[in-house]
């Protein structure tokens, strides 16, 4: 029996995954509420977790990834935006079209081919104006895909009032 509900520690965990559920490795959890708590680094399963948390309370969890950013990149990313800008064959998965956005312009269009090609031609070792992962939460649902451009879709999970199981983060590489 407890006198006060608002000691009752508890914990969060889980994995953080691509859209094909592959885990995501090495990615900066931060999980920010009315008290200090350090960052977690994903381990290769894609897992974290963060301990004594207080039960009833309201958190944040958000995660970044913005290193190695020509893992899973190729020249066909670059043939696939090309058809999206030509109107060929426009990309239609929302995920994709987040990562289709090299710039973060929230618009797809020649910037992101050229940004694209300095990072795989190694002129750049990063995107300049983005990460090379952005990450959505999976339980969230696109109304459209016009949507995943105009950053309307949330980076982070929020919780408020944190009292039960919530569900899993999922993110995507650049193409």
């Amino acid at each position: 029996v407890c006198d006060d509900a608002n000691s009752i520690m508890s914990s969060i965990s889980g994995n953080i995954r691509t859209q094909s559920a592959e885990p995501v490795e090495q990615v900066n959890v931060e999980a920010r509420a009315s008290f200090y708590m350090p960052a977690f680094k994903t381990s290769t399963t894609g897992y974290y977790a963060f301990t004594n948390l207080p039960l009833n309370s309201n958190l944040v969890l958000k995660p970044t990834k913005s290193d190695n950013p020509t893992n899973g990149v190729s020249t066909i990313d670059l043939l696939k935006i090309q058809k999206h800008i030509l109107g060929l064959d426009p990309i239609k998965d929302p995920y994709t079209l987040v990562a289709a956005d090299i710039n973060n312009d929230k618009d797809i269009n020649t910037n992101d081919l050229i940004e694209l090609r300095k990072v795989i031609l190694n002129i750049y070792d990063a995107f300049p104006s983005n990460t090379s992962w952005r990450f959505v939460p999976l339980n969230y649902s696109f109304a459209n895909p016009e949507e995943a451009l105009e950053n309307l879709h949330p980076e982070e999970y929020k919780i408020n009032y944190f009292n039960k199981y919530l569900g899993n983060i999922s993110g995507n590489e650049k193409i």
